[in-house]
């Protein structure tokens, strides 16, 4: 245990005393320790134009897809707001074409976990001008995040398709074509900033106070302290720190024993746990646009203690 001197102490590593040295009674708070709050993310709006052929026919299609964040996914619409469909060579054909749109959110190598299909009327012209259309569909409480089917650990790999097949309109069969788009699909981590050797003056482990002046106290304790984690809804604990650290650190137990310097009637002497900080930003991936943007930060401790002297009203929690 490190004696204290004349208003001063030491950051304690496993009993033995570090060299780094700070005036007690004054309490700061470091740039960044507040837990970061994730604000209402607005929906993600995207245009797509897909295009296929199939011998004399063209069909091509202009599509809104919009990703509006609801619970823990968001909820995905896709409308055809347009389409043309182009003969050439002389081919016939009459105005029964069909411009049909599906969309979903698929693992890799598994299949659609989640989609929706809408179809045309029998009715859609072959003249090789633009159309309106406005089929639509809407996949609500799309996931995010997927276990594997056949894992404990880890998270599927995850697409999202948009879709539009036409069939066009010929005597005989008729010849169809696909034009799809896709997108990665899932949760993303981007910006990460790591600043070691951290107090968390925001949770202290444990106080006492001395009586009179002059008094000391005493604090004998053996505690478990665990990190944590402040991130946007739906975003599970085993990915953020996955994402963080290889070697992660999900609590540690601490052993307290130490004796304050000489207090003043109303001070008290603190323990504080001590680990990084980590700040970063979540998001997930729609066509080309990031989604579901959210700031983060974690707290992984060490299983160091910091020890300081507060005078009443040197910092209050909350404010």
């Amino acid at each position: 245990m490190r004696k204290m001197k004349n208003g001063r102490y030491s950051k304690i590593k496993g009993g033995v005393a570090s060299a780094m040295v700070v005036v007690a009674g004054l309490m700061m708070v470091p740039a960044g320790s507040a837990p970061a709050q994730a604000a209402t993310p607005a929906a993600t709006i995207v245009k797509l134009t897909q295009s296929c052929t199939n011998g004399d026919f063209k069909g091509e299609a202009d599509l809104t897809t919009t990703f509006t964040p609801s619970g823990e996914g968001g909820d995905w619409t896709t409308t055809v707001d347009s389409y043309r469909i182009t003969r050439s060579n002389g081919q016939a054909g009459g105005n029964k074409a069909n411009v049909n749109l599906f969309f979903w959110v698929e693992r890799g190598g598994v299949g659609p976990e989640v989609q929706k299909s809408v179809w045309s009327a029998d009715a859609m012209i072959q003249d090789g001008a633009w159309h309106n259309l406005g089929i639509s569909g809407t996949i609500a409480n799309v996931p995010i995040q997927l276990k594997p089917l056949y894992s404990s650990s880890g998270y599927a790999v995850l697409s999202g398709v948009a879709e539009v097949k036409f069939v066009f309109d010929k005597s005989g069969s008729d010849p169809s074509c696909v034009a799809t788009k896709s997108t990665n699909w899932g949760r993303d981590l981007s910006g990460l900033r790591s600043i070691p050797e951290q107090v968390r003056y925001e949770a202290p482990l444990r106080y006492c106070s001395a009586g009179s002046n002059g008094g000391t106290c005493t604090i004998t304790s053996t505690d478990t302290v665990s990190s944590s984690v402040t991130v946007g809804a739906g975003i599970n604990y085993d990915w953020i720190t996955a994402h963080i650290s290889y070697t992660w650190t999900q609590s540690k137990s601490v052993s307290v024993a130490v004796t304050s310097p000489p207090l003043n009637a109303g001070q008290k002497f603190y323990v504080y746990p001590t680990g990084t900080r980590h700040e970063f930003s979540t998001s997930a991936h729609f066509f080309g646009q990031r989604v579901l943007v959210a700031p983060g930060s974690a707290f992984e401790v060490d299983g160091s203690l910091h020890y300081n002297t507060v005078d009443p009203r040197a910092y209050v929690w909350g404010e």
